[in-house]
């Protein structure tokens, strides 16, 4: 009998299938797990399925020492390097070089033998500053994917009864503090408001998704900017710093923006750019718009809203840095703006349908104003 095998006959004779697995987090960092008994800090990636793990031989005769909690040695020797071997290109333009590998995964009084991979190489980006590499804990998922991820083999060794990833972190962008939780939601995990809303996943293909039909601005006295995507789609990115719109719509949110400052203070309304990041003049802050998203499809769509505090952080009483940034792909990228004002929870049905799920926290300041104009102005 394998190793997989043995532990999860066990498992089942103990009649140990847990309705939820809960893991705590800081600044997009899970701690407490361990990979044959070694603990190790992973980021938390929902964009990825595999979970990738820094091996230390490498890194070392890389960069030296291994700081604590950070790299891998293999349970009774291994040499990755004879391996096949597979190139994973991220988000952020860096690169690395993978190999499959098992082990003993540990948390939460679970163990479970699972499949990762193994970082032998890594080249950093040539658009952002250099970093070293680090370990990533893959919880997205995608229809007829490998069986890698550390979800999908939870869900088919029977550890967890649903194929269900929840995110609930009421808390600052820059905090980023909460937990994941793996298997179906309980209204304990996380303190939210009703109703809430679902959506059905756009692309198969993708992790995290729904259609996407407008994108706009919500000002102080209710008053509304929409600009239409055609196909538009929006990615949940628990990596993404900001919110992160195509260009050109980037460019008419943040002009209506300003304009509807303007009209709320009749003063002027300023913004400026520096090393990459925008910023946006901290004295009229009071009429600062609401960001909208009218999600869902065509003909269901559902608008949420996301307030100042949460799209603007280190505020030095001139300037208040903006949670908002461009890029050259069609697709929203909804990341820590989105996951602190909004509890998120993303499944898949015994039938395939796959689906998202949202709500305010219960600790959120409610907007009162209407959310319903946001799709008909």
């Amino acid at each position: 009998m394998t190793g997989v095998a043995a532990l999860v006959s066990i498992s089942v004779m103990l009649n140990l299938t847990y309705s939820e697995l809960s893991l705590p987090f800081s600044d997009d960092k899970v701690t407490d797990i361990l990979f044959d008994r070694q603990p190790l800090d992973l980021y938390m990636d929902s964009r990825s399925i595999a979970t990738y793990v820094i091996y230390k031989d490498w890194y070392e005769k890389t960069y030296g020492r291994c700081p604590p909690k950070t790299c891998y040695t293999c349970a009774g020797g291994c040499n990755p390097y004879r391996e096949e071997r597979f190139m994973v290109k991220l988000d952020d333009g860096s690169r690395m070089e993978t190999v499959f590998h098992e082990g003993l995964l540990q948390f939460a009084g679970l163990k479970l033998k699972v499949r990762f991979r193994l970082i032998i190489e890594w080249s950093p980006s040539t658009v952002y500053p250099p970093k070293k590499p680090r370990n990533h804990l893959g919880i997205g998922y995608r229809r007829n994917s490998s069986g890698e991820g550390i979800l999908s083999q939870l869900f088919l060794n029977h550890i967890i009864s649903e194929r269900t990833v929840s995110i609930c972190t009421p808390s600052s962008p820059r905090k980023f503090t909460g937990k994941v939780i793996l298997g179906s939601f309980t209204a304990s995990e996380c303190r939210t408001t009703y109703p809430q809303k679902r959506y059905r996943m756009k692309s198969p293909e993708l992790s995290f998704n729904t259609a996407l039909s407008y994108v706009g601005v919500v000002s102080v006295e209710g008053k509304t900017f929409v600009h239409k995507m055609p196909n538009g789609l929006a990615l949940y990115d628990t990596g993404a710093y900001s919110i992160i719109l195509p260009k050109p719509y980037f460019e008419s949110v943040l002009n209506k923006m300003t304009d509807l400052i303007k009209q709320g203070s009749h003063r002027g309304a300023y913004v400026k750019t520096k090393d990459g990041e925008w910023y946006i003049r901290q004295e009229e802050y009071r009429y600062f718009p609401d960001l909208g998203f009218a999600l869902g499809g065509l003909w269901e769509d559902t608008a949420i809203l996301i307030p100042p505090k949460y799209y603007t952080e280190r505020c030095n009483g001139t300037w208040c840095a903006l949670l908002l940034q461009h890029h050259s792909s069609p697709e929203v990228m909804l990341g820590r703006p989105f996951f602190t004002s909004h509890f998120s929870s993303f499944g898949e049905g015994p039938s395939g349908l796959r689906t998202v799920t949202l709500a305010d926290y219960a600790s959120r300041e409610r907007y009162q104003g209407s959310l319903e104009s946001l799709r008909d102005s």
